[in-house]
């Protein structure tokens, strides 16, 4: 379009005029801005494009400003005619700027449209590789990423989804080039720096990953900083296992004694033509032997897990071996994030420690319970356990622990109260712990002050209270549990006992723990109006009242809003009992000393 123009209007001014060179040299350089304005607007850089057009659009408002001023008998220093040697034709002027107007008008207006349909083109392949990555075909995903790609070149989400499905395929460089390719088009997109470190972190490129995860943390909202910081210590944690994967193949290498034991005893256990006598002691050696940071690594590095389960004597359940089994593997993961990681990754582990759970064998079910004890503590490997294992089985097993076998059940209630702390196992099991764990903790909580009576319990009897009512305070918190609970008479009255019992050594730390935890279940179970509660609400009034003036600020809170509950739900009955009691004065008391504990008493 631009090109009749400048071959026909601007040589023939040049010609006719007889201009100096000056004016030569002027519209030369009108000729080369409209190359270049021709050139961009052909380019495939949407920049480019962009800028081209706008350049024409100022081109032809100065061509139109130059028009009128001229129609209004006026100069402008680009058209001053210096001599009058020449007469221009106006007319033909006027008609070849009008047609090189309209002429960018319709090439702008094509290009637009062609535009459009090649956007929705796109967007058309983009959701079709949607629909591939979801399905799990991930080459199909890539191909329609790569067909959108060439509707438009400059479209960052094709090419970060293009990096994702790369990963997928395991195809980690093409990824990271197609996140650096989104990066040119816009330097702080998220999702290319998430993807470019993830495609990092497979490449074992772990420090270029967490540079790449730091852009992403100072470009993204404050919603998203939590979880891509979890990506920046899964590849601290990727890189601390891979360097002391490096220290354990190292160690072989050398041939030093601690690795050249573990790699025999592993040899022996992979063998399934051997006695079990053979067997058992290499199992006996291997959970001995375990104790050095290289030597769990090199465990695990030796694919050590699938080794050991899938010894013959441990799959078909000899008591001896799957107990030396269990004891090897708790060595192996106690305090290694990366050996919880491969355990919980090998495939039926989740049966595994179902069946094992609800063994008959005493002994493999109490270590069995202390293998997922150690678990529970990490929230990662929590929330692992509680997808594969079936819930019907954990409830059952530890409950059993907690019912049957005295040495476990200390590690058995730990295990509940950190389950408890997931949602997911709160709301998949209401109903097996209204039924099955709710009554076994009472159970437990009765036998125990049954056993001590008025006295204090000791230590390891005060850590198992104190882990049963926290097991209840953490799942009391969903709705269901709480209403079921809330109608039990006697988790209502042991309650009331262990704060009986404790009342003598308000102010002992490890009694704080007790009270603190116990009044914030009742708090909760407050909240629900039954029978259950009024049985006792008058006795538990008396009791609170002398918690009113514990040393403890979160006591006297929580004694406070358990002393509201009950008495907006009971206030006829217990409003003698609130006055005899003299809470008034010990509320009088604690509100002089506020401003020096910071405690509020509503």
């Amino acid at each position: 379009y631009l090109l009749p123009w400048m071959l026909r209007y601007q040589p023939s001014l040049i010609m006719s005029t007889g201009r100096k060179d000056e004016d030569l040299e002027d519209v030369t350089k009108v000729v080369e801005n409209l190359d270049s304005i021709m050139k961009g607007l052909s380019s495939t850089d949407e920049n480019e494009r962009r800028d081209a057009m706008a350049r024409s659009e100022e081109f032809l408002a100065e061509r139109e400003k130059q028009k009128k001023a001229k129609g209004a008998g006026l100069e402008s220093d680009d058209c001053r005619v210096k001599t009058d040697r020449t007469v221009v034709n106006k007319t033909d002027e006027t008609a070849e700027l009008d047609a090189y107007r309209k002429a960018v008008e319709a090439d702008a207006a094509e290009r637009a449209a062609r535009r459009r349909a090649r956007e929705q083109n796109a967007t058309k392949l983009k959701d079709e590789g949607n629909a591939a990555f979801k399905a799990g075909n991930y080459e199909l995903a890539v191909a329609k990423y790569t067909e959108g790609l060439e509707e438009m070149p400059w479209n960052t989400a094709l090419y970060t989804n293009r990096a994702q499905a790369y990963c997928k395929v395991g195809s980690n460089q093409r990824a990271v080039e197609d996140c650096d390719k989104a990066l040119e088009i816009d330097d702080r997109c998220i999702k290319a720096l998430v993807h470019r470190g993830n495609a990092l972190v497979a490449l074992e490129k772990f420090d270029e990953a967490i540079k790449s995860y730091e852009r992403a943390v100072r470009v993204a909202p404050l919603k998203q900083e939590k979880t891509i910081t979890g990506y920046i210590e899964k590849a601290e944690e990727a890189r601390d296992a891979a360097l002391k994967e490096k220290k354990a193949l190292d160690s072989q290498t050398r041939g030093e004694f601690e690795s050249t034991t573990l790699l025999e005893m592993l040899q022996v256990l992979s063998r399934r033509d051997l006695p079990k006598q053979h067997v058992l002691e290499a199992a006996r050696t291997l959970a001995l032997s375990i104790g050095s940071e290289i030597q769990r690594t090199l465990f695990r590095a030796q694919q050590g897990f699938r080794i050991v389960l899938a010894n013959k004597f441990f799959e078909d359940g000899d008591p001896d071996v799957v107990q030396s089994v269990l004891d090897t593997i708790y060595a192996v993961c106690t305090g290694d994030k990366q050996n919880e990681n491969a355990l919980l990754g090998i495939r039926n582990v989740g049966d595994i420690f179902g069946d094992l759970l609800v063994s008959t064998c005493p002994v493999v079910t109490s270590s069995a319970a202390a293998l997922i004890h150690i678990l529970s503590m990490n929230v990662h490997s929590r929330t692992r356990l509680i997808a594969i294992m079936s819930k019907s089985r954990l409830m059952h097993g530890l409950v059993a622990v907690i019912d049957y076998c005295s040495a476990g059940t200390t590690n058995a209630v730990e295990t509940f109260a950190n389950f408890a702390l997931e949602k997911g196992f709160r709301g998949l099991m209401s109903t097996p712990v209204n039924d099955s764990l709710v009554p076994a903790l009472d159970k437990l909580i009765n036998r125990l002050l049954i056993s001590y009576g008025t006295t204090l319990p000791g230590d390891q009897s005060s850590t198992i209270v104190h882990g049963c009512f926290t097991v209840l305070a953490n799942v009391s918190v969903e709705n269901a549990i709480r209403r079921s609970m809330a109608t039990r008479k006697s988790t209502w009255e042991n309650s009331h006992r262990v704060l009986e019992v404790y009342r003598s050594s308000a102010n002992n730390l490890k009694t704080l723990l007790v009270l603190r935890t116990v009044l914030g279940l009742l708090m909760n179970l407050a909240l629900e109006k039954t029978d259950a509660m009024e049985s006792v609400a008058r006795p538990l009034v008396a009791t609170i009242v002398h918690f009113i003036s514990s040393r403890s600020d979160e006591v006297i809170e929580r004694s406070c809003g358990l002393l509201s509950r009950l008495l907006s739900s009971f206030s006829d009955h217990l409003m003698p009992e609130f006055l005899r009691g003299s809470v008034v004065h010990h509320l009088a008391s604690v509100s002089k000393v506020n401003d020096r504990r910071n405690v509020t008493v509503t």
